[in-house]
């Protein structure tokens, strides 16, 4: 015997939420190659991502993370990067990331903590 279940908008939209959280729990925000959003990891985990960045990012943003470590990037070598946000995550991008920090830094990159 067959059951009918029947589900309200509000049913439908709760379990879309639920199975789209579910997906970034397991992948990353990363809703395309432009914009790359590491958010509440690990230092672990933020290195790993930041070694994996796609050539053509545009944006990239490490809110409330453990540490951000760029000891191993060059965010030079990303030609469309418009804006790094590092908002309440600590980090070591100015001392690793050198000239391009000095030339690229004015209004680009936002630090605030």
């Amino acid at each position: 015997m067959k059951k009918t279940i029947r589900l309200t908008e509000a049913d439908l939209t709760r379990i879309v939420k639920k199975v789209i959280k579910e997906q970034e729990e397991v992948q990353p925000n990363r809703n395309n190659d432009d914009l790359i959003l590491i958010e509440n990891k690990s230092s672990d985990e933020v290195s790993e991502m930041l070694n994996e960045l796609p050539e053509g990012i545009k944006f990239l943003a490490i809110p409330d993370c453990e540490y951000a470590d760029f000891s191993n990037i060059d965010l030079c070598s990303f030609p469309n990067l418009i804006m790094v946000n590092l908002k309440g995550t600590p980090n070591n991008f100015e001392e690793t990331q050198g000239d391009c920090y000095h030339d690229l830094s004015h209004g680009m990159y936002d630090f605030t903590k």
